[in-house]
């Protein structure tokens, strides 16, 4: 005997489960004694229903498919609700087919609130829908793996999902300085409505805010206009979903997700480069944002016109606005960072302690660039330093003196530079020029297509040497060996990681043959010590 529904939570209509807040599932489609097939039931009752009434559920379902699109995150609606598949829209009521009990109690717990907010938006305030989960066994193979299962595997990996916003990353909390003005100042008019501003596109090397502004851009629309649909994607994240949308042959429900949306975000774009079907979708989703009245905002490691494998039609879209580039914090934006940061970690530093830590940013008296990350990786140094001894001697202010301790341990090399004196920050490029040198091979072979064996051994013993003697990140390394992809440069660093290991002897024709690759590798970054010692 079915029970009804309950009003304005997820129903309860055959057993009775007692799952979180109230919240059952129907049991249906399954060969079990006792368990009815309510889908198949719903779906005669449904079928006998009048055409006018198929007409506008239908409608209101697509409706309501767009409105989650847009406002869940890539799993919840693929995954779980399998790209809307899985919805059906009976009157006031929503059914979710689910595999099994435990994915039901998921689904309330995560994403319950938003499909009963959904739901009463679409059929209007005064409504008094409800959502309910029917269990629906054939579907488990294209869902999560079950909880009585831990092993089993979904039949298709799901998009990733993009990173969630933390709460720092507000455009109030992003700290402005000449470097980045004008940057910031595009992001707020971009969520200005009276403003005509319609797409920005923010370039700058890791670690300088682009991912803070674009990530802010989308909450402060959120606040300012709680009904707005609003989408933060990575490059990585776009790729990936129309890559799995593409194998499940629903393409049509991977370009939905764009439509109606007052803000798309899309961070790293330059993912797409050399991806002729990706950069189409690409631009069939920017178009689709902009077409109905959204704006766009993008951001990338370098100017759209420097991209190469980069489409006209898209490279054209990019510059269709202000295209904006940060630059690196100067000496007065870096200590103001240095407070802000610290404050929020709690940390209470001198006026000395916070200069030297501005003073002695990776790269600042080198001329390179000095990114938020290096300020912050050293906060964090000087904060495990404080905990360990200043706090335990009751210090509550940190001095210059434990700072300079701090950055001391965190510059610390090994080898031939025990000293550490009259030690300076290394550059990537005067890495390049040492090791080109040293190995016989022109810089200009190394940052071009040549695949002769001396040429591959060098960029990888380039790699090697920056990973060793400077804290750059591998997209950081990427890109000052001209590579728009930089996962060639971590598997060159695994590939001569592994001849390193494997004791193998250089044989590439240089003047190193015959010696191993590891001895090799120890001479290059005793090179490059001694080269910027001597600046």
């Amino acid at each position: 005997m079915r029970r009804p529904a309950r009003t304005g939570g997820l129903g309860d209509e055959a057993h009775g489960l007692g799952l979180r807040g109230g919240y059952n599932t129907v049991q249906g489609g399954n060969t079990r004694t006792g368990e009815h097939d309510t889908s198949r039931t719903s779906s005669s009752s449904r079928g006998r229903e009048s055409a006018g009434q198929t007409r506008r559920g239908a409608s209101a379902l697509d409706r309501l498919k767009d409105r989650l699109a847009s406002e869940l995150d890539d799993e919840g609606y693929g995954r779980y609700l399998g790209g809307g598949d899985r919805l059906e829209l009976d009157g006031a009521r929503l059914d979710v087919r689910v595999p099994d009990r435990f994915t039901a109690s998921l689904i309330d717990r995560r994403y319950g609130e938003s499909l009963r907010r959904a739901l009463r938006e679409e059929l209007g305030s005064e409504s008094e829908g409800a959502v309910t989960c029917r269990v629906d066994r054939a579907i488990a193979p294209d869902c999560a793996p079950r909880r009585d299962d831990p092993g089993a595997r979904p039949a298709r990996a799901p998009a990733r999902a993009p990173s969630p916003i933390r709460d720092d990353q507000r455009l109030d909390d992003f700290v402005v300085g000449e470097a980045n003005r004008v940057a910031h100042s595009a992001c707020v008019q971009l969520c200005d409505r009276a403003s005509p501003l319609r797409v920005v596109f923010l370039h700058a090397p890791c670690g300088l805010g682009k991912t803070h502004l674009l990530r802010g851009v989308s909450v402060k629309l959120r606040q300012d206009n709680p009904g707005a649909k609003v989408r933060y994607l990575t490059g990585e994240s776009f790729l990936n979903e129309y890559i799995a949308r593409v194998r499940e042959g629903r393409i049509d429900a991977f370009q939905a997700r764009f439509r109606g949306l007052d803000l798309l975000c899309v961070d790293d774009v330059q993912i797409v480069l050399g991806k002729e079907k990706t950069q189409h979708q690409l631009l069939q989703a920017i178009e689709t944002v902009q077409n109905g009245g959204g704006r766009v905002a993008l951001a990338s490691d370098t100017h759209p016109r420097q991209m190469r494998e980069l489409s006209r039609a898209l490279a054209s879209r990019f510059v269709a606005g202000p295209v904006i580039r940060i630059d690196a914090p100067d000496r007065e934006l870096r200590e103001r960072l240095v407070r802000r940061r610290s404050e929020r970690r709690g940390l209470a530093l001198s006026d000395q302690a916070a200069s030297m830590i501005a003073d002695r940013a990776s790269g600042a008296r080198e001329g390179e660039l000095a990114s938020v990350r290096d300020l912050e990786g050293m906060i964090i140094q000087v904060e495990a330093v404080w905990r360990l001894l200043g706090r335990a001697s009751g210090a509550a202010l940190i001095e210059a003196s434990l700072v300079a301790r701090a950055l001391e341990l965190r510059s610390s090399t090994r080898g031939d530079d025990e000293s550490g004196q009259g030690k300076r920050p290394v550059r990537l490029e005067q890495i390049s020029e040492v090791v080109c040198r040293e190995m016989g091979v022109q810089l200009g072979d190394v940052l071009g297509r040549g695949r002769h064996k001396r040429v591959v051994l060098t960029r990888a013993l380039i790699v090697h040497v920056s990973r060793a003697l400077t804290t750059r990140s591998y997209p950081e390394i990427a890109r000052a060996m001209a590579r728009t992809n930089h996962s060639t440069v971590i598997t060159a660093h695994q590939r001569v990681q592994r001849q390193i290991e494997a004791e193998q002897n250089c044989d590439v024709g240089c003047a190193h043959d015959g010696l191993p690759i590891g001895q090799v590798a120890a001479q290059l970054e005793r090179e490059v010590r001694r080269a910027a010692r001597r600046g």
